[in-house]
């Protein structure tokens, strides 16, 4: 029977969870602070006072240009019409006005003028934008998602009228046109490009990871007791190599925040704060150790001849091995491992010779006779031993040999 004292610490950690993933999914990173408010800005202003712009976003994928945009919208979304397009699904101009007629839920429109000719269309959307009276219709904001798509379309019609709506500031309109391409713009017909405004904001790859974002803003004792474990989580070595690793993968906002969602996942009130085995382990889900993997896959024979090279590495200090050093280090072992007693010279060098077509191990003098070609093993010890630790049904021996200290 769960007790009042146990059910009091279950909604702690519920309620600490529930608030840290919608912090990370909601919130906007310092970096792009800047940016947000360049934004909101325009977007004021064609609310406020009426003024037409176009604004161009520019920046890598996975860096929340598309989400800063969404998270400016919101903000004014009683205020304002938005009208979303995306240059991946409209790939003319005819799907893409019918989807502005549907979204703008223009009821005088007929049914045969939804399926008639883009021109009646495009001219019967064009007139009701430009006879909107700005005191009753609200605000209207276009977005242009992959805007490099839409020049593709024929003699660029649909950006044209668009913008050239913009600039004959008839109606309250703002369109923002997002794109991954830093020369967008040169991508315009030069009738296109002439009514496009020269606003640009730019998302730079520039996001700095931290622990910021686990930082809790709630008010009890244990989120105090969480914030001082962030505290001290910071300045982990463990922990800075993790975001480190992490930065030469991507610095990418999207990979961040699914960082950071799927440490939130490991709270619970048998683990009230996080590890930096948590990040180990999560970084690991992110990107998989692929050297590592390969060994997995290993034959026990491999892996055995694989910790005989590791072996040979760290007693001499890296130098390079041939098959007679090896099988001489492997023989010693079986000597004492019975299940590998009955292993023929002739299998070991099969196995061993895999290892190369692996590239395990590497071969720097090709032109000497087989069983005295001289190699290197390119694995750390460390990432051996892992693999030893991970191996599927491996012998006890052979774990006890792996983390034994290497002799001669």
């Amino acid at each position: 029977m769960t007790t009042k004292s146990s059910k009091k610490y279950d909604d702690q950690e519920y309620k600490l969870k529930c608030h840290l993933k919608q912090k990370i999914a909601s919130e906007i990173l310092p970096t792009h602070a800047k940016e947000k408010e360049q934004l909101k800005n325009l977007v004021a202003e064609c609310v406020e006072f009426g003024t037409s712009n176009s604004v161009l976003m520019l920046g890598l994928p996975g860096q929340g240009v598309s989400f800063l945009v969404d998270n400016v919208l919101e903000e004014f979304e009683d205020n304002i019409t938005v009208v979303k397009l995306s240059g991946l699904l409209h790939i003319n101009d005819h799907l893409a006005l019918k989807h502005i007629i549907q979204q703008l839920h223009i009821d005088l429109l007929e049914e045969d003028k939804v399926t008639g000719s883009f021109f009646d269309n495009l001219g019967f959307v064009l007139q009701s934008l430009k006879s909107s009276n700005r005191n009753e219709v609200k605000p209207l904001i276009i977005v242009l998602d992959q805007l490099e798509y839409f020049t593709h379309h024929k003699n660029q019609t649909l950006l044209y009228n668009l913008f050239d709506v913009v600039q004959s500031h008839q109606t309250a309109i703002c369109v923002i046109a997002i794109t991954k391409r830093i020369d967008a713009l040169e991508l315009l017909e030069k009738r296109v490009k002439s009514r496009f405004s020269p606003t640009e904001i730019y998302l730079a790859n520039d996001i700095s990871y931290d622990l910021n974002m686990l930082r809790a803003s709630m008010k009890s004792r244990y989120a105090e007791e969480w914030n001082v474990s962030i505290d001290q989580l910071q300045a982990n070595n463990t922990v800075k190599v993790t975001f480190k690793t992490l930065a030469a993968h991507s610095k990418s906002m999207r990979l961040y925040k699914q960082f950071m969602m799927c440490l939130t996942d490991k709270i619970s009130p048998l683990h009230r704060f996080l590890t930096e085995a948590d990040f180990k382990q999560t970084l690991g889900l992110f990107f998989p150790n692929e050297k590592v993997d390969i060994l997995l896959n290993l034959s026990a024979l491999e892996l055995c001849l694989v910790i005989a090279c590791s072996h040979h590495s760290e007693i001499y200090d890296k130098e390079s091995f041939n098959f007679e050093m090896i099988y001489k280090r492997f023989r010693q072992f079986c000597m004492q491992a019975s299940s590998m007693s009955t292993i023929t010279r002739h299998v070991v060098m099969r196995a061993f010779q895999r290892l190369q077509s692996l590239g395990i191990i590497k071969c720097f003098s090709p032109k000497s006779q087989r069983d005295l070609q001289f190699y290197n093993l390119l694995y750390l010890s460390d990432e051996v031993n892992e693999a030893v630790k991970s191996f599927p049904n491996i012998n006890t021996e052979v774990i006890q040999w792996a983390t034994s200290n290497p002799v001669c």
